[in-house]
């Protein structure tokens, strides 16, 4: 008889602790963005790291991970509300109470300056976070430092997406010109 009520009263309390360090624990929602569907797929790397990246983080920092959400194959400087899952995870945050969002970097969320800062008023008036991988608080806009560095990255961020697409402009001109074939799928 003592040794089951015993069990069952050490039960208890360990589910008890682990509710409330649960309760106390912050939500958050992981967002993933992959800009070229060439890098979308369960045999790439993109989501898979993000996805790591985000995961890591939640764990060494005690953060439970109600829900992630992914748009695949959506440029950088799209503004969010017209990605597909941006209006999902919102409503998703508000009837769960989340008001944290944690992506791998910065650009991950944008690759435009201006779509970055507009996200950022947007979370801020919805009171919400959001984090990287690396816990740079990206809404902070208390210290003019850190909104200074964020921008900055943010142009930086910009100005190597358009780096990017030059130079894969350039690759496909060059392979035109000699006659081959560089992108598009094969017709069968």
């Amino acid at each position: 008889g003592r040794g089951i009520n015993r069990r069952n009263t050490a039960v208890t309390l360990v589910s008890v602790q682990v509710e409330r360090m649960v309760r106390g624990m912050d939500k958050a929602i992981g967002y993933y963005r992959t800009s070229s569907s060439t890098n979308v797929g369960d045999d790439k790397d993109s989501q898979h790291r993000q996805r790591r990246a985000v995961r890591s983080y939640a764990k060494a920092n005690k953060v439970r991970l109600l829900g992630e959400f992914y748009d695949a194959g959506v440029s950088g400087e799209l503004p969010l509300v017209e990605r597909e899952s941006w209006a999902g995870m919102l409503e998703t945050m508000e009837e769960q109470g989340v008001s944290l969002i944690i992506v791998e970097s910065a650009d991950r969320l944008a690759r435009s300056l201006v779509v970055q800062e507009l996200t950022v008023m947007l979370l801020k008036e919805r009171g919400v976070r959001l984090l990287t991988s690396t816990g740079q608080n990206l809404t902070d806009n208390d210290d003019p430092s850190t909104v200074a560095m964020r921008q900055m990255a943010g142009v930086f961020s910009e100005y190597e997406k358009q780096r990017l697409v030059l130079k894969m402009r350039a690759a496909r001109e060059r392979i035109r010109a000699e006659g081959r074939r560089c992108e598009g799928q094969l017709g069968y």
